[in-house]
């Protein structure tokens, strides 16, 4: 009997929204299925790709039946890499982030991760100690007996665990987590930050022993190597990571963590822009397991969720051992704040008094840091701005320094002795006289992390400083060993960039001190005041987690805004009520559905024109709201003029729809056009 002739669908990592297919030689035929990894020709050259599917020419309607197709070249000898459910993850990726469909599988399958380690994973058989003699609090326990009993029965039950900060909301995952392992399931938990992973990572080998692996871009190759192929073979069953660690192979799935689930970092900034929180319950819809999305501060989305029933909300309302919550003191910044009528509320106020406006550090602050010390406690310290001043400009002519391909001011980083773009590293280095006047007399305005570490010197000489933010974390380790250091107690301050606002557990913190409380307020985003509200509350979230209490200090200049109140008091539900309400008439996320399209390219007036294309496209259509075109806030960035266009529906299937008219004119033309489903940022 002759063998009917097969096809195979193969995704390729180019920037085609559709697979491209091949014919399967005979000697293949036996042994191709969906998910191995091919070599195929593609324009003259080798190329690798993933199988999507294998059939008859005739299962696959719309193939011309008189174009001669290229064959397979061969079969990678590995294993499959992509099982049924993971590849039909990375398909329901592709289609809803609006992206192709082979750069959605090198996302899921890194370069490298197809070769198995040649040495064998180190043998961490370390054996778990056992559950600590913690006695959880009556919420806790109602939590963990609520995810038990939903993890015994598979169902797939998606848990919002909403714990004010040091509530014990890991304590919660722990338990969740052995109660899975013990049914022979696996985990996966997720943190936002390689910085929260290095602490958590601890954390979890305590109690689960050596089946914990590690795995996040900023590894090694070999280790990501390591820990993906253990994943694989069933070695080790619980998997903590940041975003990527969503594609890794866990096997019999079964208890999902995503710990700090409001965090933007989750979101991807390139094309496949997936979202790691959302693609992570996808996947535990398809495989049937249990989540549990954590947080002090949870998402408007996730909350909307919980109230909605979509979601089953748990809390945990009070801190272990009945701590209490830090006390807060704003320092009111205004010049003129004694004449100004004071805010009515629980939180402390004073005045910022008579201080140089150049020194980052209010003179309360700095008192409070020098009896934290005087005590041998420690202090962190939040300005989510790096450097030593923001803008310099030539206090003859007015010159201000700005980066020659980015819309923004070159910020001046005094330890390297150079002015730098953060955005596309432009710098210049030593400069010594303006380029415009030729005057050597400069003003420097604006705050970094480096000007306040120079504060802290100049007040504190005696303190042990460290300062945690891009430029000192660089080096592979550098962000492990600096939270070693603080956490052995071998540094009296820690003063960072968002970085220290996580979920970080440092028992001798009794104070936080927040230079800028204001910073993120004043972004030109719609979720300004959500993200400033979170990173705000979590960082006070820091002090007090130990035996002695805690205060936290606000610098501000706005002491009345409702944000600061709500953080001050660790009010989510103050917050979210105004928020919602603000958000309500506008129609923005949570009670509508959004996306945003990016324009950009070299040549302005072409990228107005494409985003103004667009807009008139889809002007007629009834079940969308569109804003703009609009120059972005951030008009050009490494070179590239930036315009967008929002899109803002009832339902995603009206989305849906819309963007799959756009998404087949992508590739047309020479400005680049990118699709964020669910943005995050609008900067």
């Amino acid at each position: 009997m002759e063998r009917i002739p097969l096809v195979a669908r193969v995704a390729l990592p180019v920037a085609l929204q559709r697979p491209l297919t091949y014919k399967v030689p005979d000697d293949l035929a036996d042994r191709l299925v969906p998910g191995h990894r091919v070599q195929v020709p593609l324009r003259g050259r080798t190329s690798y790709g993933f199988v999507l599917e294998v059939g008859a020419p005739s299962d696959f309607p719309g193939l011309p039946g008189n174009v001669k197709l290229r064959a397979v070249s061969a079969i990678d000898p590995e294993p499959v890499l992509l099982d049924a459910a993971r590849l039909r993850l990375v398909r329901w990726m592709s289609r809803y982030y609006c992206a192709p469909i082979g750069m959605a599988l090198e996302a899921a399958v890194p370069k490298g991760i197809a070769r198995p380690p040649r040495r064998p994973a180190p043998n961490p058989d370390i054996p778990p100690e056992a559950e600590p003699p913690i006695t959880p609090t009556a919420a806790q326990a109602e939590a963990v007996a609520r995810i038990t009993e939903a993890i015994g029965r598979r169902s797939g039950t998606r848990f919002l665990l909403h714990g004010v900060t040091g509530s014990g909301k890991t304590e919660v995952y722990l338990r969740a987590a052995r109660t899975a392992l013990d049914a022979g399931q696996g985990v996966l938990f997720l943190v936002p930050e390689i910085a929260l992973g290095t602490q958590i990572v601890r954390w979890v080998r305590r109690r689960l022993g050596g089946q914990v692996v590690e795995y996040h871009s900023q590894m090694k190759p070999a280790a990501r190597r390591q820990a993906w192929w253990r994943a694989h073979a069933g070695e080790a069953r619980v998997v903590v990571g940041a975003r990527s660690a969503v594609f890794v192979p866990v096997a019999r799935l079964g208890l999902v963590v995503i710990d700090e689930e409001h965090e933007p970092s989750y979101k991807q900034g390139e094309t496949p822009r997936y979202h790691g929180r959302d693609t992570a319950l996808m996947r535990a819809r398809i495989e049937e397991a249990v989540v549990v999305l954590g947080s002090a501060t949870p998402s408007l989305e996730s909350s909307a969720n919980a109230d909605r029933g979509k979601y089953e909300r748990l809390e945990l309302p009070v801190r272990v051992d009945g701590r209490p919550q830090p006390e807060v003191t704003l320092v009111d910044l205004r010049r003129d704040a004694a004449e100004e009528p004071r805010p009515q509320g629980p939180l402390r106020i004073v005045e910022a008094g008579e201080r140089d406006l150049q020194d980052p550090l209010s003179p309360y602050l700095r008192e409070r840091l020098q009896q934290t010390i005087r005590e041998e406690n420690q202090a962190i310290l939040f300005l989510n701005r790096r450097g030593f001043s923001t803008s310099v400009q030539c206090r003859a002519c007015g010159h201000v320094f700005e980066c020659p391909r980015c819309s923004v001011t070159l910020t001046h980083h005094r330890t390297e002795g150079i002015l730098r773009c953060h955005y596309c590293n432009h710098h210049l280095r030593k400069v010594t006289e303006c380029p415009q006047c030729g005057s050597a007399d400069f003003a420097f305005s604006g705050t970094g992390t480096q000007r306040v570490e120079a504060s802290l010197a100049h007040h504190l000489p005696e303190a042990r400083i460290l300062r945690m933010d891009l430029d000192t974390t660089r080096r592979r380790g550098a962000l492990a060993d600096m939270i070693d250091v603080f956490e052995r107690g071998e540094a009296d301050v820690l003063l960072g960039t968002q970085m220290v606002a996580k979920g970080f557990d440092f028992p001798r913190v009794t104070l936080v001190g927040v230079i800028h409380a204001d910073r993120e307020m004043s972004l030109p985003d719609f979720r300004g005041q959500e993200r400033a509200f979170q990173l705000l509350t979590q960082v006070a979230g820091r002090a007090g987690r130990g035996e002695k209490p805690g205060e936290v200090v606000f610098q501000t200049y706005l002491p009345d805004h409702h944000v600061i109140s709500a953080a001050g008091q660790q009010d989510y539900r103050l917050f979210y009520g105004q928020e919602t309400e603000e958000r309500r008439p506008l129609g923005y996320p949570p009670f509508r559905r959004m996306a945003n399209l990016l324009f950009d390219g070299p040549d302005e007036a072409a990228v107005i024109r494409r985003a103004g294309d667009e807009a008139d496209r889809l002007a007629g259509r009834r079940d969308l709201t569109l804003l703009g075109p609009a120059p972005m806030p951030l008009s050009r960035l490494k070179g590239q003029y930036r315009w967008h266009l929002t899109l803002i529906a009832d339902g995603h299937r009206d989305l849906a729809e819309a963007l799959a008219e756009v998404s087949s004119r992508l590739g047309l033309g020479r400005v680049r056009v990118q699709v964020d489903v669910d943005p995050v940022s609008m900067l």
